[in-house]
């Protein structure tokens, strides 16, 4: 997904799949090398899957990069 949609698109489509509102605020002053996406993404998977999982939260808004 990371390749085809690039960081933003990738992160707004996990937004997607979380069971509460999630806001997201992409903001990149270009592409970040390969390594430093693929980081992010993970990053972003596990934040929102933690918070999922043990928030108890009713949404989630913050910038995410």
């Amino acid at each position: 997904m990371l390749a085809e949609r690039g960081l933003d698109g990738a992160v707004q489509a996990l937004a997607l799949a979380v069971p509460l509102p999630v806001d997201v605020d992409v903001q990149l002053a270009g592409s970040p090398p390969a390594a430093v996406e693929s980081a992010a993404y993970f990053a972003v998977a596990e934040v929102l899957t933690n918070v999922t999982k043990h928030s108890g939260a009713p949404r989630l808004g913050s910038s995410v990069l």
